[in-house]
């Protein structure tokens, strides 16, 4: 019988054993499942877009130097030709030829046509290197200076193609828009621009190292940007728990989908990119991994 009891007690002993240790590990809030991402030092940019324009640095009016009827038109619009090749014939006799190499452009008279000397006939564009041109506002004027990189924005708001600013203009121009200081960078074409074609432009005013964060890490709260640090405490029994730290951070420019951060963070410190909504300062969470490293 004493054995029965003893039995008996040793179980209600370790039932309760048991109990206790369910109530103590329920007893911590549940997880948030985020995904975490390690921040790391890298280039950051200090940039401005501007909407610039495109000028062949060789373009050409043909004009006629006799007059004369138009007895063959020895090329046509859009043929790339080059200096000296013959693209009129006049009744005469007399060849008129390309001044420069290039593309031919509309053709303006037919054949069989009177023209007169010094009529304009045909316009002969050269693509492969353009100056593009910048209007500066005289506020930036003290970044402003040659040799500054300059990119080319594609449609897919890509960086396609690189320069750097050659000229700048000693004076101050006006337009409908107010004033502007003009700068150019030459181009040379990979094939995708065109002359008096308009383009987005980057100038890269300065390149340092600093601390990007992704724009899927800030929160925004009364006007002040937010992150969430990833923090490791120890629980009762021992065990590792991550939290989600609130932290206010002062922002810089965007650069692509990321965000340059001049204070309240730095490099090595892990921080919250997903669920932010589901978080408050002291949440416990569960990090997915470091899948992009910044």
């Amino acid at each position: 019988m004493r054995n029965f009891l003893l039995i008996v007690c040793l179980s209600e002993i370790t039932v309760a054993s048991c109990t206790v240790a369910v109530e103590k590990r329920s007893a911590l809030p549940p997880s948030v499942t985020v995904t975490c991402q390690t921040i790391k030092t890298t280039t950051v940019v200090d940039s401005s877009q501007f909407v610039g324009s495109l000028q062949a640095k060789e373009q050409a009016t043909v004009f006629a130097k006799n007059e004369g009827s138009i007895a063959q038109i020895l090329v046509n619009p859009g043929e790339n030709v080059t200096a000296g090749t013959s693209i009129f014939l006049l009744d005469t006799g007399s060849k008129i030829k390309a001044p420069i190499s290039g593309t031919i452009n509309e053709i303006s008279v037919n054949r069989g046509e009177f023209i007169t000397k010094g009529q304009a006939l045909t316009e002969i564009i050269n693509n492969q290197t353009l100056d593009l041109k910048i209007n500066i506002p005289p506020e930036l004027s003290s970044k402003l200076k040659t040799g500054l990189p300059v990119e080319i924005i594609d449609s897919l708001g890509k960086f396609s193609i690189k320069s750097s600013i050659n000229f700048i203009s000693p004076k101050v121009e006006v337009n409908q828009n107010g004033q502007y200081i003009l700068a150019k960078a030459t181009i040379r074409n990979d094939g995708s621009l065109r002359n008096n074609q308009y383009v987005q432009a980057r100038v890269i005013w300065e390149q340092k190292p600093g601390v990007l964060i992704p724009a899927t890490s800030v929160a925004r709260i009364g006007g002040q940007s937010y992150i969430f640090v990833v923090e490791q405490q120890k629980g009762e029994s021992g065990e590792t728990i991550l939290v989600a730290k609130q932290k206010a951070v002062t922002l810089g420019n965007i650069q692509g989908q990321q965000y340059q951060v001049i204070s309240g963070l730095k490099a090595g410190e892990k921080v919250v990119v997903s669920e932010l909504l589901h978080l408050s300062d002291g949440s416990y969470i569960q990090c997915l991994g470091d899948e992009t490293k910044y």
